[in-house]
């Protein structure tokens, strides 16, 4: 995939279902924390964000950099 398939409004649209559904879950009183409206704020916002990282991973940058190998720690040298 080229970047220029990936869509802005895709983009736009999921990045902010994932802002107002962090927001919705960050705005809870902690009493809630554990009970029905937090179990469905706190899918809701990994589904969000599900969706948003499925999205990015798309983009060949993304792809090229977790393709890549990591830096060997004992091939470096130090001086």
């Amino acid at each position: 995939m080229l970047a220029s398939d990936m869509i802005a409004e895709d983009s736009g649209r999921l990045l902010d279902e994932l802002n107002r559904a962090t927001a919705e879950l960050m705005s809870m009183d902690s009493a809630a924390f554990g009970r029905e409206q937090w179990q469905l704020a706190h899918r809701r916002q990994q589904a969000a964000f599900a969706a948003w990282l499925l999205y990015i991973r798309k983009d060949p940058v993304f792809q090229h950099r977790s393709n890549s190998t990591p830096t060997n720690r004992s091939s470096i040298t130090r001086h």
